[in-house]
């Protein structure tokens, strides 16, 4: 999905509500997994991934954890 502008840019493990998406995927709530940045000739451009259901702020701190150990 592709945005014009969004007013306010949600953080890492801020929730966010999308009815519209509910038909497809069975819920309308999800958060934002990863935020990334890029410009492409003078635009800025925003990429969120965003997950279905809540986040779990222990979760992702082990799994960073995890991967920092490795």
């Amino acid at each position: 999905m592709v945005l014009d502008s969004l007013p306010v840019i949600p953080k890492v493990g801020e929730n966010i509500q999308l009815p519209f998406l509910k038909a497809k995927f069975q819920t309308d709530d999800f958060y934002v997994q990863k935020v990334n940045h890029y410009f492409l000739r003078d635009t800025q451009h925003i990429q969120l991934t965003i997950v279905g259901g809540n986040y779990n702020l222990c979760r992702h701190l082990k799994k960073d954890e995890l991967l920092e150990r490795r």
